[in-house]
């Protein structure tokens, strides 16, 4: 574990920008916007801005208002200053569900469980794709998993007298478990973002490829039964801890087929995150009785 938390640690800070700003960024604003201010020992603030200041000594500072009073910061202090959306680059998805708020400029190259990669590309505001292939050793390339998702988000306003907003989305996923086994799914999406919370439900509908597969892994084969017009759920919650900027916690409920109830499987894990980097793990449990680790490293380089 402790080398696990080592890593995460290096890689974190590995993406981040370490030399200290020379100026304040022209975009800073006075008022309601709340921003993530890191400065160069390390510390993390979270506040709006009261005003801008400047000293002979120091140069070009601003003042932070925080819970502990107004805290004077200075340029030459702050690795990075960024919004609170800007700082977290994650809200368009939970760990495998998308949510229904678009990638947008928060483009990404991830390694789910080492052995599936993943690119997510934002086109406008408004449309999102992804793309993945699996390379797990051992296991013949027409064996591998594919999947490519396009999402349209419909709808995406903040609320008018508190923190968040609400997004809906519409999607629609190809994916291949061998080259030969084929499913298309449509997915209805709604997220409702709180001040540290976003909560995502996804209705699932299956609409083409066969009732019945042959799922082959070397020369095992496994018989799987996923019928046409199908409707599942997928539920997820991302959640960031009251004192820890860069921790959430990520939960996610899946069920294929709504009258299957033993079609389910829980994800429940923590994620590390900056503006530059991700990395999620923790466990997931299948009604099958079966309990297995997942992780995922997530750049988002631009």
């Amino acid at each position: 574990m402790k080398i696990i938390i080592l890593t995460v640690i290096i890689i974190q800070f590995t993406f981040l920008n370490l030399s200290a700003l020379e100026k304040l960024p022209k975009s800073l604003e006075i008022g309601e916007k709340t921003y993530v201010v890191r400065l160069n020992n390390g510390d993390v603030f979270t506040g709006e801005i009261a005003e801008f200041i400047f000293s002979e000594e120091e140069g070009e500072g601003l003042k932070l208002i925080t819970e502990l009073g107004k805290a004077p910061i200075y340029a030459h202090q702050i690795k990075e200053i960024k919004t609170m959306d800007e700082y977290y680059r994650h809200d368009h998805r939970v760990f495998l569900l998308q949510s229904a708020y678009p990638i947008s400029n928060n483009h990404y190259i991830g390694a789910f469980e080492l052995v599936f990669f993943n690119l997510g590309v934002g086109i406008t505001d408004y449309f999102s794709l992804t793309a993945g292939r699996s390379a797990v050793p051992g296991i013949y390339s027409n064996q591998q998993l594919t999947n490519l998702n396009m999402k349209a988000t419909l709808v995406n306003f903040d609320w008018s007298n508190e923190p968040g907003g609400m997004a809906v989305a519409l999607s629609t996923n190809l994916a291949y478990l061998n080259d030969a086994n084929k499913y298309i799914n449509i997915l209805g999406t709604v997220s409702f973002k709180m001040k540290k919370s976003i909560f995502t439900t996804s209705l699932i509908y299956k609409a083409g490829g066969e009732d019945f597969n042959n799922i082959k892994i070397r020369d095992q084969i496994f018989p799987t039964r996923y019928e046409n017009g199908a409707m599942g759920i997928g539920l997820g919650l991302d959640n960031r801890f009251t004192n820890w900027k860069d921790l959430h916690f990520i939960g996610e409920l899946w069920n294929s087929n709504i009258t299957k109830p033993s079609n389910t499987g829980i994800f429940l894990g923590l994620r590390f995150s900056n503006s530059k980097v991700s990395t999620d793990f923790g466990l997931a449990f299948f009604t099958a009785g079966v309990a297995a680790p997942f992780a995922s490293f997530v750049w988002t380089p631009f």
